[in-house]
């Protein structure tokens, strides 16, 4: 049996890699949306996480802890949203997904220091 030519195997294995990565590659568009935004009687929380199997909204306003009021639900297009009743004030807040991972909202360009190395979105609410 004749040893393959150097160059059909690397030909083989670029078809190969095309394959199990080539939809992959190509960047696809992050959907448009805001976050937050405030509504007529609540403040819509918003956050693109596709792959994520939880995800919730925490902050000054629940005391840092997930409650059922912060839990998000995960549209189609996998974006996880939630609209909270928050009375006039400015709350700092994060996005908790999949129950551990604490991250701030990139939708949202108002940020605080948390006192440590990162930092906690913000918003300000009037009244509705």
């Amino acid at each position: 049996m004749k040893t393959p030519s150097r160059l059909l195997v690397i030909a083989i294995l670029v078809l190969a890699l095309f394959a199990a990565f080539g939809c992959r590659a190509k960047r696809v568009p992050e959907p448009s949306f805001k976050s937050p935004q405030i509504m007529a009687e609540c403040v819509m929380f918003r956050y693109c996480t596709p792959n994520a199997t939880s995800a919730s909204v925490i902050g000054t306003f629940n005391s840092w802890r997930p409650t059922g009021e912060s839990e998000m639900k995960k549209s189609e297009s996998g974006i996880w949203e939630v609209c909270i009743r928050l009375g006039p004030g400015t709350y700092e807040y994060l996005f908790l997904v999949d129950g551990a991972k604490r991250v701030w909202d990139p939708k949202n360009p108002e940020r605080i220091s948390d006192r440590s190395d990162g930092h906690h979105s913000v918003i300000t609410v009037g009244r509705y």
